[in-house]
């Protein structure tokens, strides 16, 4: 498996040696390590609706990087890492691309599948191979193979878009369509890009895509996660940590005083005491 992966990461980046070779102690981090839980007794949280998705997404996309929005964190691609939580940068732009190739691969699939002269073209190539047989049903076979190579090499050419920028169709129209069965060996092996799609989507979103479907506490951790690392850059922040920051406390505070102007009593010379205001307040960023 990691070997197809690295096979995949070079045939859809254009420069392996830009890649980012941060790393980080995963074991560490807020979202593989014991945390303390305090003693706090928190009702259980709600899941998240649809539209709660949609907002942390659009937080994520706008206060995290990616590979093409590359940050200066201890981490460069902090999409990427929410996704796939790996400890590089490097194993979590694979790990990424992969899920994006299956994704594009799917839909490529779907789109051969829905157009008759693609089809078409797929079965004269499985004919071509298999029909000395006089078996359609290993003719079939072979086509099946035919329409999943060639969405493979649309989806290689889709990746290298997305990654240099583009946008891509989640599902293409045939006038979005980039290869020709009859030259796919020379076409993967070039440098050549799909055809960018103008109402497509771009890396980002893509991602966004995949993020949507996580549930909810892991990317909530793994956030948290990237937000520590930021928090342990700053000045006198070395030593933070997520899980000891305080999100509910009741405090009791008590005044004492003298009386500022009525030293003694009306009743004769005896002294009179001071007051005393006690106030206990619960304060807390949860809402209840």
């Amino acid at each position: 498996m990691q070997l197809k992966q690295n096979a995949l990461l070079g045939m859809t980046v254009s420069d392996m040696s830009s890649l980012s070779a941060k790393a980080v102690e995963a074991k560490d981090m807020v979202s593989n390590r014991q945390c303390e839980t305090g003693r706090y007794d928190m009702k259980k949280a709600e899941k998240m609706n649809v539209s709660d998705r949609v907002m942390v997404l659009e937080y994520i996309g706008k206060h995290f990087s990616d590979y093409t929005e590359p940050g200066k964190g201890d981490l460069t691609y902090e999409m990427e890492y929410i996704l796939c939580g790996k400890d590089t940068d490097k194993k979590n732009l694979e790990s990424s691309i992969e899920r994006l190739m299956r994704m594009r691969e799917a839909a490529n699939v779907a789109h051969i599948i829905a157009d008759r002269e693609k089809l078409n073209q797929t079965l004269m190539i499985a004919t071509s191979l298999a029909g000395f047989s006089g078996n359609p049903a290993v003719v079939k076979i072979v086509q099946i193979g035919v329409v999943a190579a060639w969405a493979y090499v649309e989806s290689i050419l889709d990746l290298r878009t997305l990654l240099s920028g583009g946008k891509i169709s989640l599902i293409k129209s045939a006038a979005e369509w980039t290869t020709d069965l009859k030259k796919l060996g020379e076409i993967v092996t070039g440098e050549g890009k799909a055809r960018e799609c103008k109402n497509g989507l771009s890396y980002q979103a893509y991602i966004k895509q995949l993020l949507f479907a996580m549930k909810e506490k892991k990317m909530a951790y793994r956030m948290m996660d990237i937000m520590e690392l930021a928090m342990q850059k700053e000045q006198n922040g070395k030593n933070a940590r997520m899980d000891h920051m305080i999100d509910n406390m009741i405090c009791e505070l008590r005044f004492e005083a003298k009386p500022l102007f009525a030293k003694r009593s009306l009743y004769g010379d005896m002294e009179m005491g001071g007051y005393t205001f006690f106030k206990r307040q619960k304060l807390s960023y949860i809402n209840e």
